[in-house]
């Protein structure tokens, strides 16, 4: 049997750039997710209800993170909250430096609640559940917000776009977790 040269070196560069290609494309599908924590307590025994929660957060005084205001999502556990963006700095790039938002909450008295705040390097399209929420004096509440923890993970619009996608022929799953 004799070995084919160009052929093996064909299939050799091919191997190669497909390699490349996947240790690259590995790497893109990765977005920058950064979850920052509200902690709201009502702290005069008064239930609160429908009340409107003011939060402004310095999202990115460097610039370096490159975060789009279209990706904050606030969940209250696995739950949603509609909110209204009041105010936003931008880097010269356009990303966010520093952004206000407001949203609705409700309390019992003397509940806390920790309400997540999410903001990514992706940019996505704003939620269909944005609204226009006034912010209104909450004398009886006490608002603290951690600072931003920023990680690389995959998102859920990535992992919808590779989903099932097959690589070197093998089909690539990927499971989100929560």
């Amino acid at each position: 049997m004799s070995l084919d040269i160009p052929f093996a070196l064909a299939v050799i560069v091919l191997s190669l750039s497909i390699l490349f290609d996947y240790e690259s494309s590995r790497t893109s599908i990765l977005s920058k997710i950064c979850i920052s924590y509200v902690f709201v307590t009502e702290n005069e025994g008064k239930k609160l209800t429908n009340g409107v929660v003011e939060v402004n957060l310095s999202a990115d005084p460097t610039c370096e993170l490159k975060l789009y205001n279209s990706s904050l999502r606030i969940f209250d556990k696995d739950r949603a909250l509609p909110y209204n963006i009041s105010s936003i700095h931008h880097c010269e790039n356009f990303f966010v430096r520093e952004i206000s938002f407001s949203f609705p909450l409700n309390l019992s008295a003397y509940q806390s609640k920790k309400i997540k705040v999410i903001l990514s390097s992706e940019n996505v399209s704003l939620p269909s559940y944005v609204n226009n929420y006034s912010p209104s004096s909450l004398s009886n509440v006490t608002v603290r917000i951690s600072p931003l923890n920023c990680f690389k993970a995959v998102s859920y619009k990535k992992a919808a776009e590779i989903n099932n996608t097959e690589i070197l022929g093998t089909s690539l799953s990927v499971v989100i977790i929560k």
